[in-house]
C-alpha cells in the first residue's frame, strides 16, 4: 500500500501540500520533492494552460506554512498527543465540519480549478517542447490535441489525489480472501467475544464535535426528555456554537463502567474550531483538540469488568 500511495502521490503532489496540515517532516520533504519534480518536468516540457502556474506560489505558502508549524513543535506535539498520521490530515474539516465533507470540499476546489483551466486557460509551449521526437511535436501542434492533453493530465491529477486519499487511509482495496481453516464458526464468535475491551463511541462524539467551537460545558445537567436515558437523570452537557448540546452520560453494567470523572476546559482556545478528538493513557484521558492543541480534555474512569461485562464509553446523544 505504501508503494501505490508513493506512485499516486508522483500525480498529485503539490494538491497533497496545499490541503493537508501537521505533516511530519519526512513526508513534507517527499511531498515538496515530489511536487517540485512533477510540476518542472510537465512545465518544462509539455504543453499545459498558462494558468497552471498560479500553483507555483500557492505551493511555497504552504511549504512555509508546514515549516512554520514544524519549527513551532505543533506537528509532533498533535502526531504524538493525537496519534494523527504523519501524512497530515485535512485542514479543510474546520470548513466542512467532518472529515468526508472536507475531502468532498477538496474535490471540489479541484474540480473548479480544472474547469477555469479548460475555459479560461491559454495553451503554452515550453522552451523544452523542442527537445521533444519530431513526431510528438507535430501531434502537440495540434490545437485540439494540446487541448486534450492538458486536459486529461489536470482530470487525472484529480482521479490520482482522490486514490491517494483512500491509499493513505488505510483502507484496502481489495479485500483479502482468507482461506476455510475448517474452524467452528462459533469458536470465532466465542473469541470476538471476549476481544480486550474497546470504547467504540470516540468516533461518535468526533462526529458531533468536529468543525464546531465550544461554548460551555457544565455537569450534573438535567438530561432532556424523549432522548430514551431511562434511569439517567443528569449527565454532562457540552453546548457547540451552532447551539446543539452533545450530552455524554455515564454507564454502567453490573461490575463495567464508564464515567466522566472531570474536564479541564481551556477558555484561550474556545475560538478555534475543533479538528478531531483521541484517546491517550488507555482511554483514560479523551482529547477534543483543535490547530493549537486541547480545548476540552477528559478525565475517565472505566473498567471492563469480568470477562462477561466491558465498559463501552458514554451514552452519547445530540440534542437540536
Amino acid at each position: 500500500m505504501q508503494l501505490i500511495s508513493l506512485i499516486l502521490l508522483a500525480g498529485c503532489a503539490e494538491w497533497a501540500l496545499i490541503f493537508r496540515t501537521w505533516v511530519s517532516f519526512r513526508y513534507l520533504l517527499l511531498y515538496a520533492g515530489a511536487a517540485s519534480l512533477r510540476l518542472y518536468f510537465f512545465f518544462s516540457f509539455f504543453p499545459h494552460w498558462d494558468s497552471n502556474y498560479i500553483l507555483l506560489p500557492v505551493c511555497l505558502l504552504a511549504i512555509l506554512y508546514h515549516l512554520r508549524t514544524a519549527w513551532r513543535g505543533a506537528t509532533s506535539h498533535n502526531q504524538q498527543t493525537y496519534n494523527t498520521p504523519e501524512t497530515g490530515v485535512p485542514w479543510l474539516v474546520i470548513i466542512a465540519q467532518n472529515r468526508k465533507r472536507a475531502q468532498f470540499l477538496e474535490y471540489l476546489i479541484m474540480t473548479a480549478f480544472v474547469w477555469y483551466l479548460a475555459n479560461y486557460g491559454r495553451i503554452v509551449y515550453p522552451p523544452g517542447f523542442l527537445t521533444l521526437t519530431p513526431a510528438w511535436r507535430a501531434w502537440f501542434m495540434s490545437p485540439d490535441h494540446a487541448w486534450t492533453f492538458a486536459f486529461l493530465c489536470s482530470l487525472g491529477t484529480l482521479f490520482a489525489y482522490s486514490l491517494w486519499n483512500l491509499a493513505v487511509s488505510g483502507v484496502p482495496f481489495l479485500r483479502p480472501r482468507q482461506a476455510a481453516t475448517g474452524e467452528s464458526p462459533y469458536r470465532h464468535v466465542r473469541a470476538e467475544s471476549h476481544r480486550s475491551p474497546r470504547l467504540p463511541n470516540v468516533k461518535e462524539l468526533s462526529d458531533a464535535v468536529v468543525g464546531h467551537r465550544i461554548v460551555t460545558v457544565e455537569k450534573n445537567v438535567r438530561v432532556p426528555e424523549g432522548i430514551g436515558w431511562y434511569g439517567y437523570a443528569t449527565a454532562t452537557a457540552i453546548t457547540l456554537d451552532s447551539g446543539k448540546r452533545v450530552f455524554l452520560g455515564d454507564t454502567n453494567d453490573c461490575c463495567a463502567y464508564t464515567g466522566l470523572e472531570a474536564f479541564l476546559l481551556h477558555p484561550e482556545l474556545v475560538d478555534h474550531v475543533i479538528m478531531g478528538v483521541g484517546t491517550t493513557d488507555g482511554y483514560t484521558t479523551w482529547h477534543i483538540y483543535a490547530d493549537a492543541g486541547d480545548v476540552l480534555a477528559l478525565t475517565v474512569g472505566w473498567s471492563s469488568g469480568n470477562p462477561f461485562y466491558y465498559g463501552y464509553g458514554f451514552k452519547i446523544a445530540v440534542v437540536e
